[in-house]
Order: C-alpha cells, then sequence, then structure tokens
C-alpha cells in the first residue's frame, strides 16, 4: 500500500512540480494577447456591443454580476464608451509587451472576460474569447508569466549579478519553472474540448450523429451569401417546462451559421454536403474527437497528436464557414512542447535543428 501511496507521490510531483522552460508561457502571454486585441480591433464594433438596446433581448439574458460591478466604472452610454476602449487597450499594450505584467494581464483578462460578458446578454456567444480570457486570467498567477517582457528586460539590464553571463535572449527566455501552471492550461483546453463534444449529445442527443446539423451548415442554408430564404429558429412564448433547455429559455432564435463568402470553398461545402454518409462519418468524428480532449492531460506523442488534430480542425472550419477560431489555433500550437518533440526526432532531423540553433545563437535547454 506504501508502495503504491509513494507511486502516487511521486507521479503527482512530477507531473505538476517538475521544471521546464518549455513551452514558454511568457512567449504564449505575448503572441496571444497581440492576436487578441488585432481580432477584437478588427471583430468587435464597440458601439454596438455597448449602447444598443434590444429590449427582446434584454428581457431574456439578464446582465451578471461582472457586467454589474463593472458598470459601475464604465456604464453602458455612448460618452464613457471612448474611456473603456482607452483603458482596454492601454491594459492590452501593457501586458503583452510586459509592463507591470501580471497586473496588466489580470486588467486586460477581466476586461476582454467582461465585453464577452456583453456579448451573452445580448444573446450573443464567443466561444473563441472565453476559453482567451480564461488562459489569460490563469497567467497572472502561474509561473512564467514574466517571460519576454519589459519587465524582465529592466531586470536584466539592472541585476547583473543574477544575470552574470546571460545573452539577452537566455534573460528573456528565463530560467526553468514549475510547469504546473502550463498544465493547467491543458486543463482549461482539455474541458473546452470534452464539452464542446459532451455538449453536442447532452442537448442534440444522438441525433447529432447523423451529419444533417453539419449539412445544415455547409450546404448554403446557414449561409447569408446564398441565395434563398433563411429559416430562422424562433419558438412560441409559451415554452413548455421541459422544453426550456438553455437558460431557462427554449430555442428563441438563430444565428450562427456559415460566414463564408468565397465562391470555391462555399461550393467545396456544398459538395460535400451532397453527401450524408461523408456528413455522418465527419459529425461523428468531430463528437468523438472533441470528447477525447482528455488526451491533452497525457503526456507524449497523444497530446501533441490531439493538439495537431485541432488546429486542424479550426482550419477545415476555418476554410468551410469562415470561422476560423484563430486564437485557438494559436493556443494548441503553442501548447505543443517542442522542445520534447525535439528530443524524439531522428538523428538527422535534431542536427539540422541544432544548426538552426546555432545560427541564431538560441539557447539549446
Amino acid at each position: 500500500m506504501n508502495t503504491i501511496s509513494q507511486q502516487k507521490s511521486n507521479f503527482f510531483e512530477r507531473y505538476f512540480f517538475s521544471k521546464s522552460r518549455y513551452p514558454n508561457i511568457g512567449l504564449i502571454r505575448l503572441l496571444l494577447i497581440a492576436l487578441c486585441m488585432l481580432q477584437v480591433f478588427r471583430n468587435y464594433r464597440f458601439l454596438d456591443v455597448f449602447v444598443s438596446i434590444d429590449p427582446v433581448r434584454d428581457a431574456l439574458h439578464l446582465p451578471s454580476t461582472l457586467i454589474g460591478l463593472f458598470h459601475l466604472p464604465f456604464p453602458i452610454q455612448k460618452e464613457y464608451l471612448s474611456l473603456f476602449v482607452i483603458a482596454f487597450y492601454t491594459a492590452g499594450f501593457f501586458a503583452m509587451l510586459g509592463i507591470f505584467t501580471r497586473v496588466s494581464v489580470f486588467i486586460f483578462s477581466i476586461m476582454l472576460l467582461y465585453i464577452i460578458d456583453i456579448q451573452a446578454a445580448r444573446g450573443v456567444f464567443d466561444h473563441e474569447y472565453t476559453l482567451t480570457g480564461l488562459v489569460l486570467l490563469v497567467m497572472t498567477f502561474i509561473p512564467g508569466t514574466g517571460n519576454f517582457s519589459v519587465d524582465r528586460f529592466i531586470s536584466w539590464k539592472r541585476n547583473k549579478a543574477k544575470y552574470s553571463n546571460t545573452s539577452f535572449l537566455e534573460a528573456m527566455i528565463g530560467n526553468p519553472e514549475y510547469i504546473w501552471g502550463y498544465k493547467l492550461i491543458l486543463i482549461l483546453a482539455a474541458c473546452t474540448y470534452f464539452t464542446s463534444g459532451l455538449s453536442k449529445i447532452r442537448w442534440g442527443g444522438l441525433a447529432w450523429l447523423d451529419g444533417q446539423t453539419l449539412t445544415y451548415y455547409l450546404d448554403g442554408s446557414a449561409s447569408p451569401f446564398t441565395p434563398g430564404e433563411k429559416p430562422m429558429f424562433i419558438s412560441p412564448p409559451n415554452v413548455k417546462e421541459e422544453e426550456k433547455w438553455k437558460d431557462g429559455f427554449g430555442i428563441y432564435s438563430y444565428s450562427y451559421g456559415n460566414r463564408q463568402q468565397s465562391p470555391f470553398w462555399r461550393s467545396t461545402g456544398n459538395a460535400l454536403a451532397a453527401s450524408p454518409k461523408l456528413m455522418m462519418f465527419i459529425a461523428a468524428s468531430v463528437v468523438i474527437f472533441e470528447l477525447l480532449g482528455f488526451l491533452l492531460l497525457f503526456e507524449g506523442w497523444s497530446r501533441v497528436i490531439y493538439l495537431i488534430g485541432a488546429i486542424i480542425m479550426h482550419r477545415s472550419i476555418g476554410f468551410l464557414m469562415n470561422l476560423p477560431f484563430l486564437s485557438f489555433q494559436l493556443l494548441c500550437f503553442l501548447l505543443i512542447d517542442w522542445h520534447w518533440v525535439y528530443q524524439h526526432l531522428g538523428k538527422r532531423l535534431q542536427l539540422m535543428i541544432d544548426k538552426l540553433f546555432k545560427r541564431f545563437k538560441l539557447p539549446a535547454n
């Protein structure tokens, strides 16, 4: 019994409290926030999100506690909009560059979740930024967040004793850190993918596997760029209690659809949708893949293959429906432990990578 207990203790300690400098949390912070700010700038219409009033939606979705708290300094009024936008992007730039790193990341993540919450209160649910916001919120307290930051650069310049004989790049990469923060991000990603597959079965039942939902997305029925009337799924006002499956309400509207404008990719999606068996296979494969999200918790090739598979899945959705989930793709790419991959590559590939490292004077470990 003591041997089993000791083995569990050793596994737990190795799994969460071993040290590594790869993958680098600071680099994930920098790139993820940079992409996030770019996407928010390009995709969000702050004016619509903050000051639009829709009595029907407002009656169906009550603002959350987070929205209520943020309305104290930032009420939903046009005159306060510019103040919020300035504060949001200031916090974002500080967090991305690593100036007062943890405080800036915390403020930015809360403000990002606030924007998502505002959308949810308007009946629009953004799955992509929810995971991004949670990952950034976690980064406020996990080891390694300060790598690749202005704070680290200032410390490197001022503290010569601590960073003696340390190059700029080595100082930015930082020393090996406990990996429990990296594992916590993996747990968040695993929960996201697993619950996505589970929700399809929970709300759609096994009928979701018949492929008709994906067919609806791909055959043009859900696209505003194809001719013909588009169905809007709206429930009657007297919805039966057992049908109130979401937030206490039935389906009252439908807005998630195919946003692809390219004629080539629309025709490609239409061609795929023409085969019921293929649609059934893809639907079943998607659900099985998402339910296997717990593979992210395992080490080795299973995690690497799953992350690459997730990137391929999101790229496919991006091509066919113009819903690319770029932050998911970037996060999956950065969560791959490329140092581990390097260690398990063939000798010839390792030599090629070693030459590249020497050329750019990158540290090997």
